[in-house]
């Protein structure tokens, strides 16, 4: 009947379903901090041009995206709508880095992978012969070859 958001407990605390999930719902009054739907209520939500009745099942979001930083300033009781909007350019971002990745290409700070690789120089090297000094982007494939400057 509703949206189901899947969700893999690996990196969440033990705790998670007995205190931590049951404590921020609580705080939230068992309804979404953002637009105030009550868990579990049964209401009709638009999805395209066509109407549909949805169960409201309430989800705990991370605000910064961390798994891992289960403060209770940090997460909030969401319907599954006003978490996916919140989620939504953090999502955006994901694609865009997974579809890279996927295409052999990643954007990277220059500098920043000559000094952790140890390949500082102004000679040339086996990656490249860009200096170190250079605080740029640069579009290199897998292999660590510059394909172009990003402008």
């Amino acid at each position: 009947m509703g949206v189901k958001m899947p969700c893999d407990y690996k990196d969440y605390p033990e705790n998670w379903k007995t205190e931590i999930r049951p404590d921020i719902l609580e705080r939230a009054n068992n309804c979404c901090e953002f637009c105030g739907v009550e868990n579990y209520a049964i209401t009709a939500r638009q999805r395209g041009e066509k109407w549909a009745m949805v169960k409201i099942i309430l989800t705990i979001a991370h605000l910064n995206h961390n798994v891992k930083d289960n403060r209770h300033e940090n997460l909030k009781a969401l319907c599954q709508r006003c978490h996916l909007r919140y989620d939504a350019k953090y999502h955006a971002e994901n694609r865009h880095k997974n579809k890279a990745k996927k295409s052999g290409q990643y954007l990277l700070i220059f500098t920043l992978l000559i000094i952790i690789s140890g390949c500082a120089g102004s000679a040339k090297n086996a990656h490249t012969d860009i200096p170190p000094e250079t605080v740029e982007q640069y579009r290199i494939s897998a292999d660590g070859s510059v394909i172009r400057r990003i402008e």
